[in-house]
């Protein structure tokens, strides 16, 4: 017993049975007591940092993943670097699981101050707004994260960038940034088709546009604003995509847009704000005439940057005097 105890041999020992049995005893319990402590720091220990030891489990099965498919060795550096980066989207899904069990006060007192950068860059949920729809669209953000080099697929999201460098469209995204919000657009002609290509390890939160528009229908005040931009939006964009699309038909030949008869404008207007081929096209084209140079570069031409600047105004100015007409003869 002195032996497994690690108590060790001193020099006063037991004589008589009575002895023997009473030190054997006391070591037995002391012994007990003393794993039952150290078990207890243990845990402590432990479950102070659960978010760790559940990164070295994932860890350990990746291992063991990559172990049994003979994955490369440089894939599988990669792949402990990634599930490394998820920290903060693990925490993120954590913390939503934990604020749904507090009450709705509590629950917009932690969320409220956190989705304020969020609410700034988005005119439909500026100014005061229930407690209950903040709480509703930070339960709907969703945390994501893309490896260096990796195209983000947030074709239909609002999106926010919490940490890393991506590219979209020519603009660096860092932190803080917001794009995204013609996302609330159905037609699918009228949005952005810009990808975002992360430079780093990028990690954002995305609002998908269907999950918000159903969390503001249920509030009027809310949701009113939300197809006011919606519309105003949908316009701004369309009017954009007709000019330069009659433009472009011009340039190949085509009759102008104003001498279009009425059903062919409609026609035509149909065409571009449905996405065919034709306004695909048109689209993919480069709207500015540009001259080469020497080396075979091309600059842009200042003369045909003016004359497509004016083509565009007129063709924008024939496309509302048509708007004003179909008004008067509607009414």
């Amino acid at each position: 017993i002195m032996t497994l105890t690690s108590i060790g041999y001193g020099d006063i020992t037991p004589q008589c049975t009575l002895e023997y049995w009473t030190c054997s005893f006391c070591m037995v319990c002391s012994g007990a007591m003393w794993s039952y402590t150290i078990g207890e720091v243990c845990g402590i220990l432990t479950m102070m940092l659960p978010h760790d030891v559940q990164l070295k489990q994932r860890l350990d099965d990746l291992n063991e993943m990559m172990q049994e498919r003979d994955v490369p060795a440089s894939v599988r550096a990669t792949l402990r670097r990634y599930l490394f980066e998820t920290h903060g989207v693990r925490m993120h899904e954590d913390h939503k699981a934990t604020i749904k069990h507090m009450s709705p006060m509590l629950q917009f007192q932690v969320i409220g101050s956190s989705m304020d950068h969020f609410r700034s860059h988005l005119p439909y949920l500026r100014g005061d707004m229930p407690s209950e729809l903040v709480v509703a669209l930070s339960q709907k953000l969703e945390a994501l994260l893309y490896a260096p080099k990796e195209t983000a697929q947030t074709r239909r999201a609002i999106c926010s960038a919490r940490r890393g460098v991506a590219i979209r469209a020519g603009r660096i995204l860092a932190t803080g940034a917001v794009w995204g919000a013609d996302a609330i657009l159905d037609n699918e002609a009228l949005r952005e088709s810009a990808y975002v290509r992360c430079l780093s390890y990028f990690e954002l939160l995305a609002l998908p546009a269907l999950s918000l528009a159903k969390a503001l229908r249920p509030y009027p005040v809310q949701f009113a604003k939300f197809r006011w931009v919606m519309l105003h939006l949908a316009s701004c964009r369309g009017v954009k995509l007709i000019a330069a699309a009659a433009k472009m038909s011009e340039r190949r030949g085509e009759p102008a847009f104003g001498h279009l008869s009425v059903p062919a404008r409609t026609e035509f207007i149909a065409n571009v704000l449905s996405g065919s081929k034709e306004s695909a096209n048109s689209r993919e084209q480069n709207s500015i005439t540009r001259s080469p140079c020497a080396n075979g570069a091309t600059v842009l031409s200042g003369e045909s940057l003016r004359q497509d600047v004016q083509e565009i105004k007129a063709s924008v100015e024939m496309l509302m005097q048509e708007v004003r007409d179909m008004k008067a003869a509607a009414s």
